[in-house]
């Protein structure tokens, strides 16, 4: 909260249980100025673990991944690989 404008919400969303750890993902919520919904700037799956992030995503320094990385938007690299 900035005074009394939500700028960020952590919720559960509102995807159905419906069985397999399925549904009910965290969500990271964030607020435009007049406290509208903005963008889910980070999801988590609660069954795969999965994480989504939107926007622009800096990778910087050494980064290494296990397993596949999928991307919807541009990722973008600086510094040592």
């Amino acid at each position: 909260m900035t005074g009394s404008m939500c700028r960020w919400q952590l919720r559960v969303n509102f995807a159905a249980e419906i069985g397999a750890d399925a549904g009910s993902d965290l969500e990271l919520i964030s607020r435009a100025d007049n406290g509208s919904f903005k963008r889910t700037s980070l999801a988590i799956n609660r069954a795969t673990g999965a994480i989504k992030l939107s926007g622009r995503q800096p990778v910087v320094g050494a980064t290494s991944v296990s397993g596949s990385i999928s991307a919807s938007g541009p990722i973008v690299a600086s510094g040592e690989p």
